[in-house]
């Protein structure tokens, strides 16, 4: 009986000349290759197959699962190492097919689980392990991309939902951003490590992370979206003051999340309305931690979704710029120095999500003659246009140098207000035994909420005080004062802090919650624009579509800016039937026709 040794020199020696002869000759001797493959090669692969399906079975009844896939690993690295390379180039693919018919292949199920409980932990080395043998055996991997989907979306859901469940009614946007990156890195670094980089699974990361990130079942009764959260955070970093490490590394690892993140958004528009508002408040009120730090990000938003997502954002920052000149040519052109500071912005109403005020008001004198002036000023130079004041976007540093006791020194405090809190404030100029609360809405002309809203501030910083009322006083740090006629306002003399210049230009909650909800309101507008615009195209183009090929073609052309729902589309095509752009098919009411 030969040893294996010489066995093994034999098929070596078989391999190497007599096929690589065949090849060479070519017909000459091909009836003599026939003979290996048919006399020497089929008994080969009979005697391989046999043999595995028995270690296979011995195996299963060995080892547990995850060991017996080592065993299945270190054989195979066993045959390709020392038996394989014996064999001709064709006969080795037919023994390793055979190899993996018997250990792979029937305990597919096996393989499954074990790569499911890998994941759950976090064992990278053995998933490369199955990786590499799933591969080789020329397995479809479509089962485990789906293991792996489901897998990545649960965990994601479950980490989100963690965070909901410790908030009322919104999250921190850090820790979403910082939880959702924490899920994509992690399994990110799986597949670059475990799995070569593999393009499908890739793909199904991102289809988990789009699925957990905008789960509704998360955001039900949060009064609040993905898209708002994210862009709520990409405001934090930018403005000035939030505590972030400022170098250009840690920014741009802040902003790179940011873009990692909205790809997983299902509704970039509303992100990007989001996103502008934000920009708007900063570059209104000189938030931002830098302008180098603004154009960093919106580059980063372009290369991502393209010139007419961040086309807006670019024209804004252009206006920046053409009203520092315009500040300058408008202090040239003055007869006299003006006793205060200034600075005008003019922004265009195509780029600004913003609108002018409804409140028809009284401004004080000091501010009204300097706005006319520079209308004044600005309609000479632009012949055709007109401006339209943004008086609740405005603001007003106020220096106030309180009367104190002689023992004390007399400390000048600098207030940030807003417009209109400035008309109620210089009102105490002339009024130093103070103000009645009828006096102030006759005198100011401004509506009862805003008035209310102001003394409001005034009281919780205790600038001013009530003097006198009809009703017992009400402890306003605890909760919300009632204003009625009657009541008088004094400024407070004794006022103090420790900080000498305070900001009171700050929305209560209620306002902030109102502004929410006029965004979302301006979201779900624009999305009913933009479906309406869609389906036009489409009927332009077709002519004539059925209501299921309309609506498919409307979510293809608008899945990667938002994912409008039936109902919504359904509510467009009512708008352009009214309008009549489309009609219903007098012979078929589930068919439309263009109107030209």
């Amino acid at each position: 009986m030969f040893s294996a040794k010489i066995l093994d020199k034999l098929f070596s020696y078989l391999n190497k000349h007599w096929v690589s002869t065949e090849i060479e000759l070519g017909n000459s001797v091909r009836k003599t290759f026939s003979i290996y493959v048919d006399g020497l090669e089929s008994e080969i692969l009979k005697a391989t197959y046999n043999y595995y399906m028995a270690e296979g079975k011995k195996f299963r009844e060995e080892y547990n699962d995850l060991d017996y896939i080592h065993k299945v690993h270190s054989v195979l690295e066993f045959e390709n190492e020392k038996i394989i390379p014996n064999f001709n180039r064709l006969s080795q693919f037919k023994i390793l097919e055979k190899i993996y018919a018997c250990l792979v292949t029937p305990h597919i199920d096996l393989f499954e689980n074990v790569f499911l409980t890998l994941l759950e932990n976090n064992r990278n080395n053995e998933h490369s392990m199955i990786y590499k043998i799933l591969l080789q055996s020329q397995m479809d991997l479509s089962r485990f991309n789906v293991i792996f989907k489901t897998f990545v979306t649960k965990r994601g859901a479950s980490a989100l939902g963690a965070l909901f469940d410790q908030s009322a009614d919104t999250l921190n946007p850090s820790e979403f951003v910082d939880t959702c990156m924490e899920i994509y890195n992690t399994y990110i670094s799986l597949i670059d490590f475990a799995f070569a980089g593999d393009k499908e699974f890739k793909s199904s990361l991102d289809l988990a992370c789009k699925s957990f990130v905008n789960n509704t079942t998360l955001y039900k009764g949060k009064k609040t979206s993905p898209a708002e959260i994210l862009a709520s955070f990409a405001d934090h970093i930018i403005k000035q003051g939030f505590k972030v490490e400022t170098n250009d590394s840690n920014l741009n690892r802040h902003f790179d999340n940011i873009i990692t993140v909205m790809r997983f958004i299902e509704d970039k528009d509303a992100f990007k309305d989001f996103y502008r508002r934000g920009l708007a408040r900063r570059l209104i009120s000189d938030l931002s931690s830098s302008f180098e730090a603004e154009q960093n990000m919106i580059s980063k938003l372009k290369d991502a979704c393209g010139y007419d997502f961040t086309n807006k954002l670019t024209l804004m920052f252009r206006d920046m710029d053409i009203s520092q000149e315009l500040n300058s040519y408008f202090i040239e052109s003055l007869e006299s120095k003006c006793n205060m500071d200034f600075y005008f912005k003019i922004l265009n109403t195509a780029a600004w999500p913003l609108a002018a005020s409804s409140e028809n008001f009284n401004l004080p004198e000091d501010l009204s003659s300097l706005a006319k002036k520079y209308e004044s000023f600005y309609t000479q130079r632009n012949q055709g246009r007109k401006l339209h004041w943004l008086y609740q976007h405005s603001k007003v540093e106020v220096s106030i140098t309180l009367p104190s006791p002689k023992s004390n020194p007399r400390y000048t405090y600098t207030f940030i207000v807003s417009t209109f809190q400035y008309t109620i404030l210089s009102m105490f100029n002339k009024a130093s035994a103070g103000l009645k609360y009828e006096e102030i809405l006759e005198t100011t002309k401004l509506s009862k909420n805003i008035v209310d809203s102001a003394l409001e501030i005034f009281l919780k910083a205790r600038l001013i005080l009530i003097t006198s009322s009809n009703t017992k006083p009400q402890n306003t740090r605890a909760s919300r004062p009632v204003f009625e006629p009657g009541m008088t306002f004094a400024l407070n003399v004794n006022f103090k802090s420790n900080r000498l210049k305070i900001n009171l230009n700050v929305p209560l909650r209620s306002e902030k919650k109102n502004e929410s909800v006029q965004a979302h309101k301006a979201v779900s507008v624009n999305h009913q624009m933009s479906i309406q615009a869609s389906i036009v195209r489409v009927m332009k183009t077709r002519k004539v579509a059925t209501h299921n090929v309309l609506v498919n073609e409307v979510i293809n052309q608008l899945e990667n800016r938002f994912k409008p729902t039936i109902q919504e589309i359904k509510s467009a095509i009512d708008t352009l039937l009214e309008k009549e752009y489309i009609e219903r098919s007098p012979d078929d009411n589930s068919t439309y026709n263009y109107l030209a």
